[in-house]
């Protein structure tokens, strides 16, 4: 039976960082019988410097990092260059098995993906539960996670989300096993058959004016929009001066496809969304396969349907689990939720509104791992699904 164990803290100082969540999560009887160590990380700490001290302190374990743009866990959220989050497993060798594979791109996403999802099946044909991590950048999710859903099915649950960096998007790592990488996917499979588990994702934005229609595209990469260049069609839309610092435009910039009307009840908004983080000239790397023919809306930000949307799914989810103890809680985050005030996005009151729905027992928030990621997994109408924009939980629990 697996356990896990978590902590969170703001320290400065790598080392010390490493050391504090290991003081604050795992119990001394349990640090011998760790397996592995998932870490969320701000940009302000080196991986492989973590990776080494985690690994000094729990012997036999193995580590798998991703850099985010900020952290949730036990003890809050925190969104500095020094945050960092990290889970601890401990359980029979046959419960919780990983595989990573590294040198991803738009190309190879699927194959690359399938490869991997095959190698962690072949350890564990029993997994109920898939955790998987992508770089954000210069590959393509949706394509990622086909490649693991043709191996495992819709019946496995694959959650997680991307890596992100401090909102440069420039570049994310991940750190697997002994090496830091920039384009590595990982994945841990969970197979201990008294885990239960309930998931959902929900945002809040809204679609508005007229769509913009894809008239060129070719897999991910879209060429042209209503008919002229897509770049520069796509900004000359923003409703913003284009001499905005492109980062901000871009957080104006995401757009929403329409969902069936059977999909838009289950997700609790009627577009799904997607970030466009990638352009080269005029073509733009969509974060998916898109075709010619696609409508896109503009989207925007609407608090209060952040909270309200947040609300219903953690309903719908304490539903799901009745009498159920949470055990761990997995949290994917776009940066973009919160409560906006005036020098800053607060995200505390959502997480506290998240979590004071999975408390345990004795009241304590139970073992948890979140990341401000570029992107989220998690289910949509019966199915596996990439997001962007939304809050994605799994909890695991147990009767």
């Amino acid at each position: 039976m697996l356990q896990f164990y978590s902590a969170n803290c703001k320290e400065v100082n790598t080392k010390r960082a490493a050391e504090r969540v290991i003081e604050l999560a795992v119990p001394e009887r349990a640090r011998k019988s760790c397996r592995l160590a998932l870490v969320n990380t701000a940009m302000g700490h080196r991986p492989e410097l973590l990776a080494d001290v985690l690994k000094a302190a729990l012997p036999g374990v193995t580590v798998f990092i991703a850099t985010g743009a900020g952290v949730t866990g036990r003890q809050g959220m925190g969104d500095s260059m020094h945050d960092l989050s990290a889970m601890f497993i401990s359980g029979p060798a046959d419960e919780c098995v990983y595989g990573y594979e590294t040198g991803f791109s738009f190309d190879n996403s699927y194959d690359k993906a399938a490869a991997m999802a095959k190698a962690i099946k072949e350890k564990q044909p029993e997994i109920s539960v898939l955790y998987l991590l992508t770089p954000g950048i210069g590959t393509n999710n949706q394509r990622i996670l086909q490649g693991v859903v043709s191996v495992f099915g819709e019946d496995v649950t694959v959650f997680g989300g991307t890596a992100s960096d401090n909102g440069k998007l420039l570049n994310t790592y991940q750190y697997c096993v002994d090496e830091t990488y920039d384009r590595a996917v990982f994945a841990v499979g969970f197979a201990d058959k008294t885990l239960l588990h309930a998931t959902r994702g929900t945002h809040g934005f809204t679609a508005y004016g007229e769509p913009l229609t894809v008239t060129k595209a070719e897999g991910n990469l879209v060429y042209e929009i209503n008919g002229g260049p897509a770049w520069s069609t796509f900004l000359s839309q923003l409703p913003m001066d284009p001499s905005t610092d492109i980062n901000a435009q871009l957080a104006f910039g995401a757009m929403g496809e329409l969902l069936s009307d059977e999909d838009a009840a289950d997700y609790g908004n009627t577009h799904l969304m997607r970030l466009i983080l990638n352009h080269e000239g005029e073509v733009i790397h969509y974060p998916t396969d898109i075709k010619a023919g696609t409508k896109l809306w503009f989207t925007q930000r609407d608090e209060a349907l952040i909270f309200s949307e947040q609300e219903k799914a953690l309903k719908i989810l304490k539903g799901q689990i009745g009498t159920g103890v949470p055990v761990a809680v997995f949290q994917t985050d776009c940066i973009a939720r919160g409560r906006i005030m005036p020098t800053r996005l607060a995200r505390e009151d959502l997480l506290e509104l998240i979590q004071s729905a999975f408390l345990q027992p004795d009241g304590s928030v139970p073992p948890w791992l979140g990341n401000y990621g570029l992107g989220e997994f998690g289910r949509l109408g019966g199915k596996n699904a990439f997001h962007t924009y939304t809050t994605s939980l799994l909890i695991l629990y147990r009767k």
